[in-house]
């Protein structure tokens, strides 16, 4: 009867210090819209999106169709500078 009482009582005390530890885990730094924005333009423009279901990831062939694509039409969109994203 005693080990039902203490049992509870040591799960409470030990359950702050394993989410402590959880919560110390380094995380990356969030993005900015810029940055997220510039790295779909430069996705565009690479040729890795648009693509479909079934083909993910995009074969070589749908890269050259899609960068094609992109060269003809250029969207206002992507008339910005081209600008460096992180990696």
């Amino acid at each position: 009867m005693r080990s039902l009482f203490c049992l509870p009582l040591l799960l409470a005390a030990v359950a702050p210090l394993a989410q402590a530890q959880s919560s110390t885990a380094a995380t990356p730094p969030e993005k900015t819209h810029a940055q997220v924005v510039a790295e779909l333009v430069q996705a565009w423009r690479e040729g890795t999106i648009p693509t479909t279901d079934g083909d993910y990831p995009p074969s070589d062939s749908t890269i050259e169709r899609n960068r094609a694509r992109f060269e003809s039409k250029t969207p206002s969109w992507a008339q910005q500078p081209q600008a460096q994203t992180q990696q």
